[in-house]
């Protein structure tokens, strides 16, 4: 991942190397673990067909938020000029690996293959990263707030549909849920924090959507 203290191209061959362990798998992240693979094997004896292509169908999404995510931290991070900021954005994102790597093992788990289109969410994602900051650090903390907030709302829906009986599935989710809360409180408590415009929002919420969609069938 990138540092405050690296130059302009090493931050661009890390978006290289980020991009190819976020889409092939090899990322890092802070290790930490929501279940056990003793758990996984005790899940997977109670799940169903049918709750296992459903849950596999939704982590899928969940997996291809989180490509996106790496993607919208390294955007912003390779014009980001402020310490502080690039600190924090450093182990924002090193959490959101964790999650990359959770959604990943359950997608393994449950049989499911990743989307087809995750280099192309990463791709799009890294463009509107960079394309925020560079708009003006206000609205790049506010983007990430937005972003951070909407992911909130998904995660909820998802933990009301999520079948019941994939309880790590589930655990993930919580999990990550209170991380993207605690993401979005910082970026709303910084200084440098302004509300994004209404359309803004929306075209975001669209966009948010037209990747689910497309992400649950590929």
């Amino acid at each position: 991942m990138t540092t405050p203290n690296f130059t302009f191209l090493d931050k661009l061959l890390c978006i290289g190397d980020n991009f190819l362990k976020t889409n092939f798998g090899g990322i890092k992240g802070s290790g930490r673990k929501v279940f056990s693979e003793q758990d996984n094997f005790k899940v997977l004896e109670t799940l169903n067909i049918s709750d296992a292509s459903k849950a596999g169908s939704l982590m899928r999404v969940n997996h291809s938020g989180e490509v996106a995510a790496q993607a919208l931290y390294q955007g912003q991070m390779l014009v980001e000029t402020d310490r502080e900021v690039n600190r924090y954005l450093l182990t924002a994102a090193n959490e959101e690996a964790d999650h990359l790597n959770w959604t990943s093992e359950r997608l393994n788990s449950l049989n499911t293959k990743p989307s087809y289109l995750n280099p192309v969410w990463y791709s799009g994602a890294l463009m509107l990263g960079l394309l925020a900051r560079l708009i003006g650090k206000t609205t790049s903390i506010g983007f990430l707030a937005e972003t951070e907030r909407q992911v909130e709302t998904h995660l909820r829906k998802h933990l009301e549909i999520f079948p019941k009986t994939d309880k790590l599935s589930l655990a993930v989710l919580e999990t990550m849920l209170a991380d993207e809360t605690k993401h979005a409180e910082w970026a709303e408590g910084s200084s440098h924090h302004e509300n994004l415009p209404i359309f803004m929002k929306k075209s975001m919420a669209l966009g948010s959507k037209i990747m689910i969609k497309v992400a649950e069938k590929l």
